[in-house]
């Protein structure tokens, strides 16, 4: 009978397995990276990003350490990008307690990938999130609409946009 009861829910689960559109806290599988590079752009050759910060391919930080190259082909930039999604992803994982949506786990990787894990794990985001408070979740993503300019926080509007974007797909439902 047990053997039985067991086949029944493996059947099951089989069906349903398709309809259930839920991202574990750290599948990057379901990860959206045409949002992700919409948002930080695919650039070949080493750049200074609007905090003055030496950046390559899919918006990755340069270590002082690294020699980097003139140039990256764009195969180079997406296996980048892969690995970035996935360091993001495993950072992030305790701070996530909940299941998130595709479009949610995009949105919050979006948004480490720009600010980096630790501000996410700090956020009122990240606990509101947490807390399925979402009425304050507009204010969370928007409040990280700064860059730290000459030692002063200044609105950019482009990542005052992106987060409207981050804001918009994590709240979107599912298709």
């Amino acid at each position: 009978m047990r053997k039985r009861i067991i086949s029944i829910i493996l059947t099951i689960m089989l069906i349903i397995k398709p309809y259930i559109s839920y991202a574990t806290n750290n599948d990057v599988e379901y990860i959206d990276r045409k949002f992700i590079i919409r948002n930080e752009g695919l650039v070949n050759r080493p750049y200074y990003d609007i905090g003055g910060l030496k950046t390559y391919c899919v918006g990755r930080l340069a270590s002082r350490d690294y020699e980097l190259k003139d140039y990256y082909t764009t195969e180079e930039c997406l296996d980048l990008l892969e690995i970035d999604i996935q360091l993001f992803a495993d950072a992030v994982a305790p701070c996530i307690t909940v299941y998130l949506t595709p479009n949610q786990f995009t949105a919050v990787i979006d948004f480490v990938y720009n600010l980096g894990p630790e501000a996410y794990c700090i956020s009122t985001l990240h606990r509101d999130i947490n807390h399925h408070n979402y009425k304050s979740l507009y204010m969370d993503f928007i409040i990280w609409d700064k860059v730290d300019i000459d030692h002063k926080l200044v609105v950019i509007k482009s990542i005052h946009d992106r987060r409207v974007r981050e804001y918009y797909l994590f709240i979107r439902k599912q298709s």
